[in-house]
């Protein structure tokens, strides 16, 4: 499958806080959508079967009562012209009072078509633990809202230009260091991974190529294709045996286009199911227990 992955960066009076005028960010990436569209029709660029951006791509709401229709119409002239799915991070609050990190599914002429909605929610950014004794060490707790946790498994199903459809499995941020959030997705079907990210709010420490090392290792433990793709990098595209094709540098714009392929047969890691690590612990365990026990004798 040929994809597309976008990777605005931050513009210059943005924070890692990512605190500037609603709809910079979504202008950032309907324009260099756009962009792709003009290569893809001048010959410059190949067609994509789908199109994916990162986690909060879109700084506007598109489910809030008043705008959110618009917001998803200035999402959409890059679909109609490049006739292909785009997949997109968002932050809704839609009719609610709790934040929802989510991911959407856009189907050119028809909108919305599916949506994801983060199931394991990051402590201390997107929930706040043990709150009552946390408020004792930092005012900063209270800033920091509950989120509103998903249920169903990151599984989407996306129609693409060619009549396929091929089933994406998806994990936003650090759902993919979440054994459970990988596996359900690719127990589901999930034939390729996607990792929508933003790693802003950590500078240019070592965190995002951790990040990304995190989703080499899927690759392999799964046997599927990843596109990590973040706001400001390090974004990549993944094949099956965990090597980076593409990779981007930190704060900086990036095209990443390539051909990956799609997978669907089942690995030692999904068939054994939970229980290796578990296992391997109680190795480790017995193996202390009994070098113990044989210097004990020896004494």
């Amino acid at each position: 499958m040929q994809v597309a992955a976008v990777q605005g960066d931050l513009p210059p009076d943005f924070t890692r806080t990512l605190s500037a005028e609603r709809g910079t960010m979504l202008q950032r990436y309907t324009s260099m959508t756009e962009g792709l569209a003009t290569d893809v029709a001048d010959g410059a660029a190949p067609a994509p079967d789908l199109v994916l951006w990162p986690e909060g791509a879109s700084d506007l709401d598109p489910f809030a009562p008043d705008g959110g229709a618009e917001a998803v119409a200035r999402m959409m002239p890059g679909v109609e012209a490049l006739d292909a799915p785009v997949v997109l991070g968002a932050t809704s609050y839609g009719t609610g009072d709790a934040p929802r990190n989510m991911v959407l599914e856009l189907q050119p002429g028809q909108g919305v078509d599916d949506t994801y909605q983060k199931i394991y929610l990051a402590p201390f950014g997107e929930r706040m633990p043990l709150r009552p004794v946390m408020r004792h060490l930092s005012e900063w707790v209270d800033r920091i809202p509950d989120w509103e946790p998903g249920t169903e498994p990151g599984v989407m199903d996306v129609a693409l230009p060619d009549g396929r459809q091929v089933r994406l499995g998806l994990g936003i941020c650090f759902e993919v260091v979440v054994d459970a959030a990988v596996r359900d997705a690719v127990a589901g079907g999930a034939e390729l991974l996607v990792v929508p990210t933003s790693n802003a709010w950590f500078g240019e420490g070592d965190e995002a190529a951790q990040h990304i090392a995190t989703s080499r290792v899927r690759a392999v433990e799964y046997g599927r294709s990843v596109v990590h793709i973040s706001n400001v990098g390090i974004s990549g595209l993944i094949d099956p045996d965990g090597w980076v094709e593409e990779e981007t540098t930190l704060f900086s714009q990036a095209l990443l286009e390539g051909e990956l392929p799609l997978r669907s047969t089942p690995t030692p890691a999904l068939t054994t199911g939970p229980w290796v690590v578990p296992a391997a612990a109680l190795v480790v365990v017995a193996a202390l227990l009994g070098l113990v026990v044989r210097r004990r004798s020896a004494d």
